[in-house]
Formats: C-alpha cells, sequence, structure tokens
C-alpha cells in the first residue's frame, strides 16, 4: 500500500542524462535517484563550503530545499538540456570536494553521569507537569498519528531549558534531509557524548553550529532531548519497543554502512510502503525487519517529536545505529 505521493505518470529514466560535476549550474533541472524520482532543480552552489542546493517543486515536501555536497549531484538526472561548467571550475569544485573528503574517527566513552543527570531532571519536571493518565491515554502505538499531549511537553521542557530552537532545527532536518550538515554536527556530538561512534567526513559549514550556540550548546540540548525520551517512556511504563523497517534498493546490497542513525517505523504497513519483492519491478535488493529493543536505543519518535506528524506520518523511530545490525 503506497503511503507516500507518487507521479504514476513520470518520464522514463532515458529521458534525462546523469548528472556529473559540470552540472552543478543554477537552474539546471531534474529529479533525484530516489524511488519516485522526487523532481526539482539546482538554486544554488555554494563554493566555499562545496555544497549545493536543491529545490524540490513535487510530492509532501514541495517548496522545500536540501543543501547537498557536491559529489552527491551523481545521485540526480538533469534535462538533456542543462547547462555546464568550465573544465577549469569542475577542477576547484573536485580539489574542495577532495579537502571535505578527509575521514575522522571518534569513539568516545559515554559520559554516564551527564546523561543520568539529564534524565533525573526530565523525570522531575514530568512528574511536576505531566498528566500520566493523559499522557497515557493520548499514545497509540497502532496508530501513525503521534501524541499532541506529548509534544506539547516535548516542546515546554525545550523552552523553559532555551533549546527550542535547536529541537525544531533538529526535528524537521531529520525529517527532510537526514544526511544535511547540521545533522552532521548533531553526529559528531552524538560521539563526543560518547552516545554513537561517528565515521564520516569533516565538517564544511562551521559557521552553521556556531550561529546556533556553539558545541557546548548542542550537547547540553541533546542530553536533555534524550533524558526526555527515558524519561517519557518511564513514566509510560516502556522499557522496550518493537520496531520496523523496510528497504528496497536499485543499487547493491550494502553491509555494515556505517552511520550514526538509522530510521525505523511502529507500523508494519510503512515498513511493508518501504520494501519491494515484486520481481518485475527495477529494486535489487529489499528487505522487512522487526526488532525489539531498549529504549536507550532511541533518539526521538513520532510520538513526541511535532515535524514527524506533518508531511510525513510514518510512526517514524530514530534510533542509534548498532553495526551489528549489519544493514541500512
Amino acid at each position: 500500500m503506497a503511503i507516500h505521493e507518487f507521479d504514476n505518470n513520470m518520464l522514463p529514466d532515458s529521458a534525462f542524462i546523469s548528472a556529473e560535476i559540470k552540472h552543478l549550474v543554477k537552474g539546471n533541472k531534474g529529479r533525484m535517484l530516489d524511488g519516485r524520482r522526487t523532481p526539482g532543480y539546482i538554486e544554488d552552489y555554494f563554493p566555499t563550503t562545496a555544497m549545493f542546493r536543491w529545490r524540490i517543486t513535487a510530492f509532501e515536501d514541495n517548496g522545500n530545499c536540501w543543501d547537498l555536497p557536491a559529489e552527491s549531484i551523481i545521485q540526480f538526472q538533469l534535462t538533456p538540456d542543462s547547462a555546464t561548467l568550465s573544465v577549469d571550475t569542475v577542477a576547484e569544485i573536485k580539489n574542495r570536494i577532495k579537502h571535505f573528503s578527509q575521514i575522522i574517527d571518534i569513539h568516545s566513552p559515554l559520559q554516564h553521569e551527564g546523561l543520568n543527570a539529564s534524565q533525573a531532571a526530565a523525570t522531575s519536571w514530568l512528574s511536576a507537569h505531566a498528566d500520566k493518565k493523559h499522557l497515557t491515554s493520548s499514545i497509540d502505538l497502532s496508530s501513525r498519528h503521534g501524541s499532541k499531549y506529548a509534544a506539547s511537553l516535548l516542546s515546554s521542557y525545550m523552552q523553559q531549558l532555551g533549546f527550542l530552537h535547536l529541537e525544531d532545527r533538529t526535528a524537521q532536518e531529520i525529517v527532510l534531509n537526514p544526511n544535511s550538515e547540521w545533522m552532521k554536527h548533531i553526529r559528531i556530538a552524538l560521539a563526543e557524548l560518547g552516545v554513537v561512534p561517528y565515521h564520516g567526513t569533516i565538517i564544511r559549514d562551521e559557521m552553521l553550529l556556531a550561529l546556533s550556540g556553539g558545541l557546548d550548546q548542542l550537547k547540553n540540548y541533546l542530553f536533555a532531548r534524550l533524558g526526555f525520551v527515558r524519561a517519557l517512556f518511564s513514566m509510560l511504563g516502556m522499557k522496550e519497543i518493537i520496531v520496523y523497517r523496510g528497504m528496497a534498493s536499485e543499487g547493491e546490497w550494502l553491509i555494515n554502512y556505517q552511520k550514526s542513525l538509522t530510521s525505523w517505523t511502529f507500523s508494519q504497513e510503512v515498513a511493508f510502503a518501504f520494501a519491494d519483492f515484486a520481481a518485475d519491478h527495477s529494486f535489487k535488493n529489499g528487505y522487512i525487519f522487526k526488532r525489539t529493543l531498549p529504549i536507550s536505543s532511541v533518539f526521538m519518535t513520532y510520538i513526541e517529536t511535532t515535524a514527524m506528524n506533518q508531511q510525513y506520518k510514518e510512526a517514524e523511530a530514530i534510533l542509534f545505529y548498532n553495526q551489528q545490525n549489519g544493514i541500512w
């Protein structure tokens, strides 16, 4: 059953050309090589960070944009009349890409004291401000709609701590563009806190974090966020959750693809919508997984996150990646 918007009359791949670095020109139109071929155009290119802005022109995120690394242009198709850059400009962009392709590894011990203190603070706050009966009755895990009451509690808590702007940005980015530069800052901060290791490229845009309060502020927000989720589920009497993950890919199977966060769902229906087992389709690989995991695996869920209940209603749970899963 389809749960997302889709263009049944979209043009075949043969109507487009494969995008390359030379096509990073403002105004070039095309579509992403995702399952539904999300259309849009290159709105801008940023030489300092070697990133481009893709403006989406259809489906649930129509009008929104993704800021993406220049090298990810190969994940797009463009119209045959697309403009191209000079050889010298392409060489400059490739040099910037090479610089930003440096890999860093961050493996830090978990700061148990800070996390425990954050959970204790959230537990105390919820005890004073939350109506447990109302909270429990507002949550239905068989529904793809989260709890407005739980979301209001999170918003109030983040507001009181001065973290609401960080919460809003993180939730919106994780829904719209989970591989954004902002989310890279999040993953690195989580690694430095010892929550989940980071293996990936260096930061491209240092000012992005500086303008939002800096690294220490971000770390404090993340511990407060984790503490709230754990306190919330504890109040609900839940020590673990059952989640599902579905995937279909036109590419090859990836094993132990290293990342920090992974998206799951409380809904079997959603998981099956992301998978495709038809023999006559273009997807080479697909799977469905079910897992029972402790609350300590959870970063955020649709239960308390407003952004996960707007254009997409996927009953989503963002979990910390465990390499033993061996999935992507």
